[in-house]
């Protein structure tokens, strides 16, 4: 654990959503995610670059022919994944700590499980 992180939770919940579409950050700030799958199936949160959520989302999908997606927990192997939690199961919270990007910017959020990106999806809000 980070000393001093701020906790943000988010839920997955039915219907591919996320309970939160958007949350502020500072530049570098130190996060702690409590990420909370209160869906029937499994689900991930991935933050990625602005305007990649298309780009990792497809290549996640792609990653259905891979016989380790699912130990990779979907996550495509590209520059633009900047963090994310494990796929996890119903009822279950993955604790992730990580550093809010320095560069100030919209930065999307996506599930990477196959065919979830689409819908779910929201957005971190790098800024002061």
């Amino acid at each position: 654990p980070v000393q001093g992180a701020r906790q943000v939770t988010i839920k997955a919940l039915g219907g591919l959503q996320y309970d939160t579409k958007a949350f502020q950050a500072k530049p570098g700030e130190a996060l702690q995610l409590d990420f909370i799958n209160t869906d029937v199936m499994p689900h991930n949160l991935v933050f990625v670059a602005p305007n990649s959520a298309k780009k990792v989302g497809v290549a996640s999908f792609a990653m259905l022919n891979n016989p380790d997606a699912g130990t990779k927990h979907y996550i495509p192997d590209l520059p633009e994944v900047l963090s994310f939690t494990h796929v996890i199961n119903p009822e279950t919270t993955f604790r992730l700590h990580f550093s809010a990007p320095k560069e100030p910017g919209t930065y999307p959020f996506i599930c990477t499980f196959p065919g979830h990106w689409q819908a779910m999806q929201g957005e971190m809000n790098v800024g002061d």
